[in-house]
């Protein structure tokens, strides 16, 4: 599920890629529709395997680590994302609707082949159930 989760924010970026700069919310209502499906599934698989092994008197601070690591993954994926998404709408000179929504596809696109790239390191490092 882990994967799979992944996958699907995957795509759903991609879905949000395409949105163009007319202003039509249907790319960008699918997309997002797609990319909550994805990181709900992939959070609370991440945080029940993340905190599964964990004794009960450190499950506190477990569920704080993964938390405070999302959050700032997600600040920092943010700030690294979106730094070419403006360079590629700014030097268009004065940005138009669709230099921004260049610039937001860009971003979007970076982060799916990223994800897809993670997808594949953790189907290679997964550690499977042993049978006991």
């Amino acid at each position: 599920m882990l994967v799979a989760g992944v996958m699907v924010f995957a795509a759903g970026l991609l879905l949000l890629a395409t949105a163009d700069g007319t202003g039509s919310y249907g790319p960008l209502l699918l997309g997002m529709i797609v990319c909550g499906a994805g990181f709900g599934t992939f959070f609370t698989t991440a945080a029940m395997t993340a905190t599964g092994d964990v004794p009960d008197a450190d499950q506190g601070l477990a569920g704080g680590l993964i938390n405070t690591a999302t959050q700032i993954g997600t600040a920092l994926g943010i700030a690294v994302l979106l730094s070419p998404a403006n360079r590629t709408a700014a030097d268009q000179g004065a940005p138009t609707p669709a230099d921004v929504s260049d610039g937001f596809g860009l971003a979007a696109q970076v982060a799916a082949v990223s994800l897809a790239v993670v997808s594949v390191f953790a189907l290679a490092t997964l550690r499977r159930p042993r049978d006991t």
